[in-house]
Formats: structure tokens, sequence, C-alpha cells
């Protein structure tokens, strides 16, 4: 039968089921029941590996034993595709190689695997669903539609709580917000019920609205309230606000003009036992707004004295219809003293903001209440756009404080059309994206810091970038399922591999480049080595420019995200020749190792061009002195060490915050210019031109501020020394950001917005010439060789924490307080960098062994090393009396 033929709602015709029907041949070994456990790790890898089908069943012939059943890889002939040591421990044991054939049925299948089967090639398989209850609601693209029935049955079939699977169909245009929907397979009620944050929601999803995506938004809005406070909630909708708000002690009058909304609102609410803390009603909202507040519906003032009014009077402050009102509602004389008014209707929510001219005019001494208004933002709009439209639906200035919170932050235009269908990453998962690298790379510098200085530079350096290689590309193929872990998921965990591998880079990266340079242009190489980092940026935001304009059709975003980030795998691959070649630091080889002709070699090798197969390898002599966890603890106790780390960590965490959380904010800056055009999801040459000028405006700010700052720091750091660059440019960071928070509205406003990116060019300009690239050459050059890697990851951490707090620390501040508060509490960071900044030491101009504390923090002082050297001195002089001379290449610390 074809894919996508059609046959009704639930039909089992569809396709033929017993098609997917098939029998393994595969081999197995007949284990003693005893000793299953034992077995199945010994052969973990070999063994079946199917959904839903066991790798151990029963032995037909024993019951003694049992059958653990191999991977169909190694084939029906022999065990000769396992390894030498697992093939002789099943030979040891005696273990009987059977067939055994096994049968793959349609049960045994995942979604993802049925569809990729039954849909024609080269069709995207649908990644997600939203879940309301029993239902499935999905968004089936246009390619799809012919085989929707095929798509809602096979969901339907892997997913046993799911009854009811629906499609969207049209867009929202109704003034209820209820979209219509065709149900694709299963039952055709739609009645269902949903859990949220401890309240239970009955409601029949085609007759109102309901997003499941907004939970964390309706916990973030209730957790404002407080125990007693009178909320009102003006299109309460089934009541995801109404309710949680009434179990949390406080006093709710709900409305809703959708009459379905306040029939399943009743319902929930006796369902909740909150009869008695929220009082539902159904009628306009603007008239709602007005009777709650005691003022006139004709839109007049309000009397200062009010009169009581029940249901059918007319008060004194004016005719006041009562229709709509429940038997028993009790709206007081004068209205109520509300704390909080809640607006959820982002389509026209602003529209009815004008209900509140005058109303509160009687409310004198009292105080205002908090109105929580959700609206769209369209397309490039500033906060400050936001609040102009606010103003003028009030029809006058704010003049108590008013914020914007952002529900969805813009973090992956790309990934959120394609995989959400909506213009921005819901904030939970955008959390998890951005999260999983920052704490990859936290991990990754402290492990591989320590492990460079256990292990040596040169084989950690190796498996750092395999790391990442394997990260990149995995992220650029993270798959996307329709049970189990969906693209989200997949991509966060590739993305932790890669930032594992990129932290681990840092360290090594850094000590290997200090101790491979003489001290009159060490840290001129250290900052040029760091000013990769801008050039990799620019050519990733260039690559993502090109590929847009390139494809430049929507439908293709899919594509070019994923091969602009597998494009980066493309470097790093060549650089697998380059790190094979490198030698051992020999710094390490004799500071470390204790091994003279190690070293020796190792120049000689770094002056050749790289090992031969002839070179010693690495030496596991015992006179080597590694790093321990008592030897760092030694070294830590000693006064100057801490203090130097302290120093170090401390300004690399402290330059981090703002820059991170500047980074963060960059695209709103460039919303607020205009220089991003708006962008609909349903328009797809809207959401075409807003990515192709979101890369566009990143490469400016790169190219004029991230990269000059680069430059600058590689050509005065040996002339004006790390400690007056990182000093300096924090004082100029912090005054930046006084200037920004202090004129942060004259800035934002037309025509000054052009001002307002300058001073953020500026300021990345600063935060590059100085501390961004100060904090990364310090740690590799005041720390002594056997420490060097580990001192340097910690203090790498401990930056990628501060990413981590101004990424979402500075970003629940903003939330709160605003953006111009925000950027008014970054001064304090900067301010301690400045204080934080002469606890490290000045290197410039010093060799690395005296940078470290000298010879006796270096531990060069050991008798063991003494001991070696006088060694090797005497063989010299005795080889001299023979007439011959040994000679090792020169070997320069």
């Amino acid at each position: 039968m074809a894919a996508g033929e059609q046959h009704g709602v639930g039909s089992a015709s569809l396709f033929d089921r017993e098609a997917f029907r098939e029998v393994l041949h595969v081999q197995a070994l007949r284990i003693p029941t005893r000793d299953c456990q034992r077995f199945m790790r010994l052969m973990t890898g070999y063994t079946l590996d199917r959904p839903k089908l066991r790798c151990v069943v029963s032995d037909g012939d024993s019951a003694d034993t049992r059958l653990l059943l191999l991977s169909e890889q190694l084939g029906t002939e022999g065990l000769g595709a396992l390894d030498e040591a697992r093939r002789a421990l099943v030979e040891e044991a005696g273990l009987q190689v059977v067939h055994h054939d096994v049968t793959v049925a349609y049960p045994h299948l995942t979604a993802d695997q049925v569809l990729r089967r039954l849909l024609p090639r080269g069709t995207e398989v649908p990644c997600a669903f939203e879940t309301v209850g029993h239902i499935a609601h999905v968004n089936l693209r246009d390619e799809l539609l012919p085989h929707k029935r095929l798509v809602g049955q096979v969901l339907l079939d892997k997913n046993p709580a799911i009854r009811t699977v629906v499609n969207k169909v049209g867009t929202i245009e109704n003034e209820y917000r209820v979209f219509a929907m065709e149900v694709l397979a299963g039952s055709p009620c739609l009645e269902t019920e949903v859990s949220q944050h401890g309240a239970r929601f009955r409601l029949n999803f085609a007759e109102v609205y309901w997003n499941s995506r907004l939970e964390s938004e309706h916990k973030r809005l209730v957790d404002e309230f407080r125990p007693g406070q009178v909320v009102v909630d003006v299109m309460a909708g089934i009541g995801p606000f109404a309710i949680p708000a009434a179990k949390k002690g406080c006093m709710v009058y709900a409305n809703d003009l959708n009459p379905r909304s306040h029939h399943w609102l009743v319902r929930n609410i006796a369902l909740n036992r909150v009869a008695s803390r929220v009082q539902p009603f159904c009628m306009d909202g603007r008239q709602f707004v007005r009777l709650v507040c005691g003022a006139p519906l004709d839109g007049s003032p309000p009397a200062d004295v009010q009169q009581p009014c029940v249901a059918g009077q007319q008060g004194a402050a004016g005719s006041r219809t009562r229709q709509g009102l429940p038997e028993g509602s009790s709206i007081p004389p004068g209205g109520l003293r509300a704390d909080h008014f809640v607006m959820n209707l982002p389509a026209s929510g602003v529209e009815f903001l004008d209900a509140f001219r005058g109303a509160l005019r009687g409310r004198r001494g009292a105080p205002l209440p908090m109105v929580h208004c959700y609206t769209f933002a369209r397309g490039c709009e500033s906060d400050a756009d936001v609040l102009l439209r606010l103003e003028a639906a009030l029809g006058g200035p704010l003049e108590a404080p008013a914020r914007v919170t952002t529900v969805c932050s813009v973090l992956g235009p790309m990934m959120a059309f394609v995989y959400y269908r909506e213009a921005e990453i819901p904030e939970p998962d955008a959390l998890w994206v951005t999260g999983s690298a920052l704490a990859g790379a936290v991990l990754g510098q402290l492990l591989f810091g320590y492990l460079a200085d256990w292990y040596g530079r040169k084989p950690v350096y190796l498996h750092t970038l395999l790391l990442l290689i394997v990260g990149t590309f995995g992220a650029a193929q993270s798959g996307s399922h329709v049970i189990g872990m969906n693209f989200v998921s997949w991509f966060c965990v590739w993305r932790f591999v890669q930032g594992l591998g990129l932290g681990g880079d840092y360290p090594i990266v850094a000590s290997i480049t200090a101790e491979y340079s003489t001290r009159r242009v060490r840290g001129r190489m250290l900052a040029t080595v760091f000013s990769a980092q801008g050039l990799g940026t620019l050519a990733a935001t260039l690559v993502c420019w090109a590929l847009t304009a390139i494809f430049k059709d929507v439908r293709s975003l899919d594509y070019v995200w994923r091969i602009a980030l597998g494009i980066g795998c493309i470097p790093a691959t060549f650089t697998l020749w380059l790190r094979l070649k490198l030698p051992e630091s020999p710094r390490y080889s004799i500071q470390v190792n204790r091994n003279l002709p190690l070293a020796a070699a190792n120049m000689q090798a770094l002056m050749g061009g790289g090992y031969t197969k002839d070179d010693p390898g690495y030496d596991h002599s015992p006179a080597a002195d590694r790093i321990s966890l008592a030897a760092f603890r030694r070294f830590a106790r000693r006064p100057r060490n801490f203090v130097a780390l302290a120093g170090t960590a401390a300004c690399w965490l402290l330059v981090d915050i703002p820059y991170y959380t500047l980074s963060s904010y960059l695209p709103k800056v460039l919303s607020a210019m205009r220089f991003i055009p708006p962008a609909s999801v349903a328009n797809p040459e809207e959401v075409y031109a807003n990515v192709w000028y979101t890369c566009l405006g990143s490469f400016v700010v790169i190219g004029c501020g991230l990269l000059p700052g680069y430059f600058v720091t590689i050509a005065t750091v040996e002339r004006l020394g790390r400690r007056t660059i990182q000093a300096g440019s924090f004082a100029v960071i912090t005054l930046l950001l006084v200037v920004l928070a202090a004129a942060y509205a004259p800035l934002l406003s037309t025509p000054h917005a052009s001002a307002f990116i300058v001073l953020i060019v500026v300021l990345f300009f600063f935060c590059n010439w100085g501390p961004n690239a100060t904090t990364f050459i310090l740690p590799a050059e005041v720390f002594p060789t056997k420490f060097r890697a580990t001192c340097h990851g910690i203090s790498a951490a401990a930056g990628k924490i501060g990413a981590v707090i101004g990424a979402f620390g500075y970003g629940s501040l903003n939330i709160k307080l605003g953006l111009q508060a925000m950027l008014a509490i970054l001064i304090v960071p900067s301010v301690l960098g400045i204080l934080f900044t002469p606890l490290i030491p000045e290197p410039c101009g010093l060799s690395l062994e005296d940078a470290a504390g000298g010879a006796e923090n270096s531990g060069l002082e050991d008798d063991a090393y003494a001991a070696a050297e006088a060694a090797r001195h005497a063989g010299r002089r005795r080889d001299a009396s023979n007439g011959s001379v040994e000679r090792h290449p020169q070997v320069r610390l």
C-alpha cells in the first residue's frame, strides 16, 4: 500500500504492519544462568542492541543456561570480530557458540524508524509534538499533509499515553484565540485533563486555548504573587494563572469572554476546591477592568465618593451594567483594591489597557496595582518600543516603574523556526542549550588542566581536539525523534562533549605556548594565540552569512545551521596532523619528567619538524616529579601562590560576567537600532531577512570591536605590561558602563540608537584590549611548570562560571529589574576587577621560572634533580677525557 494513503481516522489499514516483520540470524553464547551479569558486562558493545528486544533469552534446551545474543554485525561465522582478550575469555570459559533466530516486528521499532520506511525518500520525519493530556498536537509541514493520517496512526501506535492525534489547520483568527484542528488518528474525543504545579485542569481542546509550553511562564508569574493579595485575571481562560494563585492563598477574580472557557473555568475551580478564593466572570475584558476598578463603563472618570451599587441599579458613579456577573459575586462599592492585574492575551492585550484611563483616579493615597500585560514583540522592537506602545494605549506616560520581561529569548532563530515553528526557542530549552556547553567547558578546563600536568601536554592536547571534533560533528547531526530523546536532548549532549574538548584546550594551549616562547615575545605569542578565537568567531559569522545568502530559502534553514556547524570540523581535523607532529614541551620533560635526553630529543624534533620512530617515548621513570593532590595542596598553601591563583581566577570570573551578559543582549541592541528587520514566522521572507541581518550585524560588531582589541593587545602587551593593560581596561569598562546605565533611555531613543551601539563596540574593544586577553595570558606565566596547566584550568573554569552568572544570573536580573538596572549592576564586577588585578605578579620581561616565583617555588631545588644534573656533567667529563664528547641539542629555558 502506498505511503500516505488515507482511510479515515484511526484506520488500521493505512499500512501493513506485517511488512515490518523480519528474522535476524545471529550468534549466541550459551552461558550458565548464574553468570549472566558477568558475561553481559564482558560482552558490552557486542550484544544485540535493538529497541524492545532483550539480549538475554531463555535456552530451550536447558533450564540451567541462557542464550546471550550477539550483535548482528558479528555475522554468523565464528567470533573473529571479537577482540583477542574477549575471544580468549570466551574460549577459556568453554562457552558454546550457537545460532539463534530473532524475530523483529512492528512493535519493536520506534516511530522514527517506522516513518522513515513509510514516508517517501527525502521527506523530513516530524520531530516533536505537544502533549495535552491524552492528545498529541502536531503542526505538520505542507510536504507531510498528503501523509498526515499515516503520521497520526504511527504516533498513536508508538505512544501508549496518547489516544488522539490532531493537526492544526490554518491560523488563529477568531477573538477567542482557538485554532481549527482535524483529528488524524484515534478517538475523536477532545475532552482531556492536564496537571500543572499541583493544579488539575479539565478542558475541551477544540473549544479553548491551551499551550503546555507556557507552563514555566505560568509558574514565574504566580511566584510573584503573595498570599492574601488580590489578583484580577482579565483573560483567565480555563484558569492557568487564577487557580494556582488561589491555591497559594490569593483572592482571585477571573474573567473570560469565551463562554466555553468560562464553563471549564467554573469546573476547574470546583475540581481544585478553590471556590472560596476564585470568583468567575464571563464578560468583555475592558468592561471587567472598569467594573473591578469601580469606574463607569462609559469611560468617564469615577466620582471621588462611590455609592453602593448592586445588581440592576445605577450608582452615583454612573451607569454600570451587572450583566455577566454570577449570583453571589461581590464587587465592593468603589471597586476592588487589586494588587495584580493579569492580561494574558498577547495578540491584543495592549488594546485593553485603555480601560485603565481614569479608572484608578479614586484610589488616592493607595498603592497602584501591578499590571501584567502580555504582547508579541514586533520583530525588531526593543524594550523601550514596547513601553511606548503601552503608554500610547494608556494615553499617558508611565510614571510608576515599568519593566519588560522577555518570556522567550532569541538564541537560535534558525532552530526555533525549524523545530518549534515559532520565532523563539522556549526558555527552558534555550537555557539547556547554553548551559550544556558551559558546563562541559568548566569540567574540561579542570579535568584536562590536571591531566596535562600529569601525563604531559602532547597526549592530552590530542585528545581535547578529538573531543571537540566529535562533539561538533555530533551536534551537527543531532537527530529528532518523536519519542525518547528529542532534538534538544541530543543537541545538548553533543554540546556538552564539544564544551569538554573546547574547555580542555584552554590550559593546554596556554601552557604549550608559554613553555615554547622566549621571555621577550612570550606575552605577544600568547595574545596572538588567543586572538585566533576572534578570527574563528568572525569566520563562523561569515560562514553563516554566506550560507544564508546562498540558500535564500527559509525551508532550508535546517540545512544551513547544520552545514555551518559541521564546517567547523574541517579546520579542526587539519589541526590533528599538526598536533601529532608537535613534540612534548622540553620544559615539561626537564622539570617534571626529569629526563634531559628526552628534552633534547623533543627540542631536536621541534627543530627538525617532528618526531621519528626512533625518538624516545613518554617517560614513566619514578624520578619524575608529577603533580599530585598532596603536592598541589602544599603549593597552594604558600601565600604567594594562593594570592596569585585567587587573582587570576577572580579577574577571569569578573571580566566574563559583563562580557557574556552583553554578548547575550547584543541582538536586542541591534534591534533597537532598527538594523534587524521585523520577522514573523508566518512570513518566510521576513525570517530569512531577520537571520541574514543578524549575521551581518554580528559581523560588523566583531570586525569593529573584538578583532581590533585583540590586535592592539598583541602590539602593546610587551611594552605596557599585563597588569597595566588589565587594570586600565577594567577602569575604561567601568566608565562606559556608567555612561550606558545613566543615559540608557536617551541613547536608545531615535536618533541616538547608533550612539548606544558605538559605546557597546568600544566596550568590547577594551574587553579584548585588556582583561579578556590578559586573563588568558597571566595564568600561563605566573605558575611553575608542574602546576601551570592545573592553575590555568582553575582560572579558566572560574571564567566560565562568570559566563554562567552573566548568561543566567544577570538574565534573571534583567527580567526583574530591566536592562538599564542590569547595566548599572555590571559596574560592580568591573570595579572589583581593578581591585583584584594587583594580586597577580607582573611577569613581563621575566623568564618563566622567575615569573613563577623562582627556582624554589618551581621545585628546581629538588635533590633528585640536582643529582641528575651532577651525573650528567660527570658523564660529559668522562667522555671528554676519552676523547669523545656526547653532544645534545641545546635546551633553552
